[in-house]
């Protein structure tokens, strides 16, 4: 008769004997090989452990729920802070300031100046509001809360709005400034042969003086043109008609030749930007005349030496062998 391991267990404590395990009798007194009923019976005091699971796991099991509103909350709060936002605010805001600053002196810098203050106004709109919907998140008010920031968005949008229109107009300020320059220029350049370079009474110490006066009366706001102007004037005086024309008048810009330098400036950045862009890969390799894909059938086309020129990696995409 073959005991189990339970059984042996229970009937340990009223049979003190060896026991076969097909029944029969009891092995060498001084060999040991297991067949003694309490030798494979398990220990009361043992505990029985789960291989598959283990401490931490326990720990962790009842806060599984907790876990994920943790993780839930971080991600909310992985936003830019209010006091990072509000700094880079400011800092912005200083920039622009910056350029009104030195638009100011332009004619047209005043409606620079009155578009900044509009951004300025929706700006300070929108951190009020980014206030409030921090609120209604803290309490709970999640419908509250979206529809808040359904309102950020669209105040987001109109400072962009804003910031490209301000753009837009400093470029055009700057634009009529340097064709007003350009032609100051030329008029005191034919007013004042000591100016013109390709005049035999070019004076060059005459244009360094003038030029870092001209230096000096922009620092005190105003602008090249009439910087320049005034240098001259200072410089090498105004006796005639035409030389007091050429540094008092200001001159009256055409909207074409503005245009006409904007339409070329943006080409400069264009190509510049096109230079920085690094070349396209996509079709680096391909033997063929038009690009793309390289098919049988335009490999029919190709000479005998074009031909001999394919790699087997494009041979096999050729023949379909790979999927």
């Amino acid at each position: 008769m073959k005991f189990s391991n339970l059984l042996k267990y229970l009937l340990s404590p009223f049979f003190m004997f060896a026991v076969d395990d097909e029944g029969g009798g009891g092995g060498g007194a001084g060999e040991d090989r297991g067949d003694t009923l309490d030798a494979g019976a398990p220990k009361v005091e043992d505990p029985i452990v789960d291989p598959m699971k283990d401490e931490k796991t326990e720990e962790t099991e009842g806060d599984g729920e907790d876990s994920k509103e943790d993780d839930k909350k971080a991600k909310k709060d992985s936003r830019i802070p209010m006091a990072r936002h509000k700094e880079l605010l400011e800092k912005e805001r200083a920039a622009r300031d910056a350029a009104v600053a030195e638009l100011a002196k332009y004619k047209q810098g005043a409606q620079v100046e009155q578009t900044n203050e509009a951004i300025e106004a929706t700006e300070t709109k929108l951190v009020a509001l980014e206030t409030e919907y921090n609120k209604l998140l803290a309490d709970g008010e999640i419908d509250k809360a979206t529809a808040k920031m359904s309102e950020i968005r669209r105040l987001e949008r109109t400072i962009g709005d804003q910031k490209s229109d301000m753009k837009a107009q400093a470029a055009e300020v700057r634009a009529v400034e340097r064709v007003r320059y350009d032609t100051v220029v030329e008029r005191l350049e034919a007013a004042f042969p000591a100016l013109n370079p390709e005049a035999e009474e070019f004076d060059k110490d005459a244009v360094a003086e003038v030029l870092e006066l001209k230096d000096a009366y922009e620092l005190k706001g105003l602008t090249p043109s009439a910087a320049l102007q005034k240098a001259v004037k200072y410089v090498l005086g105004a006796e005639t008609g035409r030389e007091k024309s050429a540094t008092e008048v200001t001159p009256n810009v055409d909207k074409d030749e503005v245009a006409k330098l904007r339409k070329q400036e943006a080409l400069k950045r264009n190509i510049a930007a096109a230079k920085a862009t690094p070349a396209s890969t996509a079709k680096v390799g391909l033997n063929n005349e038009d690009g793309g894909e390289l098919t049988a059938e335009k490999a029919m086309k190709m000479s005998q030496e074009e031909f001999a020129k394919l790699d087997e990696k494009t041979l096999a995409r050729m023949r379909g062998d790979s999927l």
